[in-house]
């Protein structure tokens, strides 16, 4: 009698878990959409009823980070490998001062690289630039050929809201069983029963069998 009882409030749980997950997918669903700019310019969201939210708790920028210093000299050493032809002159080895002539074609000071800009010096830059996005398509190289110098960089998206705010939220799938489950089992389970240790451990199986389930129950709709 006990082990029936044990089983069925097992499968109750197991239950109620999956009703959870399919109402944070429901959530999940109907924030999707995308925002189209009209010919007057103006955006249009999709009708998706919390894509409003998404698109508000999602906003982001994209930031240039240079590299610079140590990271510099580290990239030039991978520059070193991959192009051997390509010669820099570290700034360490290097005295970049007035009275310095002539410079080398191509030195570094501490976050930028500087070049004489006539053509074959362009020629030779344009053709690294070219190997170091076979090395890694994801560094950028800013060149100011007028004024003879490159910076390195890689660009980030930085976003408005923290991610601990917007991915439980709206964001992540399995992140949002950690913020819903406050509406679908700590509120009612804490007005039926009141708080007491039990609860605490079965809210935080709970959480987890959510977050497994929304990832499942998501994933099978490709």
């Amino acid at each position: 009698m006990v082990a029936k009882f044990a089983f069925l409030v097992i499968m109750a749980a197991m239950f109620y878990a999956l009703l959870q997950a399919f109402f944070i997918n429901g959530v999940k669903i109907s924030s999707l959409g995308s925002t189209e700019v009209d010919p007057q310019g103006k955006d249009r969201d999709g009708e998706m009823i919390l894509y409003p939210l998404y698109k508000f708790l999602t906003q982001s920028y994209q930031r240039r980070v240079y590299y610079n210093g140590e990271r510099l000299d580290a990239l030039l050493d991978q520059i070193d490998k991959l192009s051997p032809w390509f010669k820099i002159v570290r700034r360490k080895d290097v005295n970049v001062s007035p009275r310095t002539t002539p410079l080398p074609a191509f030195y570094v000071t501490y976050s930028a690289m500087h070049f004489r800009p006539d053509a074959y010096n362009l020629e030779k830059l344009d053709t690294l630039i070219e190997d170091i996005k076979k090395m890694d398509p994801e560094i950028i190289v800013a060149v100011n050929r007028e004024g003879g110098f490159a910076l390195f960089c890689k660009e980030y998206t930085e976003y408005r809201f923290s991610k601990y705010l917007r991915k439980p939220i709206i964001q992540c799938i399995v992140c949002m069983a950690s913020f819903w489950t406050i509406f679908t089992y700590w509120i009612p389970a804490l007005y039926f029963f009141g708080p007491s240790l039990p609860l605490v451990y079965i809210g935080i199986i709970n959480t987890f069998v959510v977050a497994y389930l929304n990832y499942v129950v998501f994933n099978s709709q490709d």
